[in-house]
This record gives C-alpha cells, sequence and structure tokens, in this order.
C-alpha cells in the first residue's frame, strides 16, 4: 500500500462520517419531514463541517497533493450521493406556479 493511498484512506473515513451526520441532522431537510426538534444546532454543524474539512487540511500542510486531490474528489462523490439517498426519503413538495 502506497502513502497515497494510507493517507486518502485515513483522510477519508473520518471525512464521510462527519458528511453523514450532517446530512442526517440537515435543518431543512427534517423540516420538511415535520421533525424539526432533531436538527442540528448551528455550533454542532460548524464542527462536523471543520471535522469533515479537517484531514484535507492535514493533506496539504504535509504536502501530499495527489491525496489531496483523490481525497477531495471522493469527499465530493460522498455527498453527491448522500445527497441523492437522502433527497428520496424527502416527501414531494408541491410547486407555487
Amino acid at each position: 500500500m502506497t502513502t497515497t493511498t494510507l493517507a486518502v484512506t485515513i483522510a477519508i473515513i473520518p471525512s464521510v462520517l462527519a458528511l453523514l451526520r450532517l446530512a442526517q441532522r440537515d435543518p431543512k431537510r427534517l423540516r420538511l419531514l415535520g421533525r424539526r426538534r432533531d436538527a442540528a444546532g448551528t455550533r454542532e454543524r460548524r464542527a462536523l463541517a471543520a471535522l469533515a474539512l479537517g484531514p484535507g487540511l492535514v493533506l496539504a500542510v504535509c504536502g501530499l497533493w495527489p491525496a489531496l486531490l483523490i481525497w477531495m474528489g471522493l469527499l465530493l462523490a460522498a455527498g453527491w450521493c448522500l445527497a441523492q439517498g437522502f433527497a428520496g426519503a424527502a416527501p414531494a413538495v408541491a410547486r407555487k406556479p
């Protein structure tokens, strides 16, 4: 296993877990579902965002540029998949003409 592969693996796990928690506790999505009280507060959302982006900063400071680019791509793809997955759970809202 190369250094890049190991660094990406170590960095992507906490990032995706934090992103998953952000998606689960999204205030706008929960408001549509009628579960507003389960939504995350501002402080929690900011902490989770820092946790999700922190490993990328560590990769950049360490100079692992290929690992940073792969991590960014994986995090982007994971975020897109989470958004698509949670979009199916939201109720259809009628558009106003």
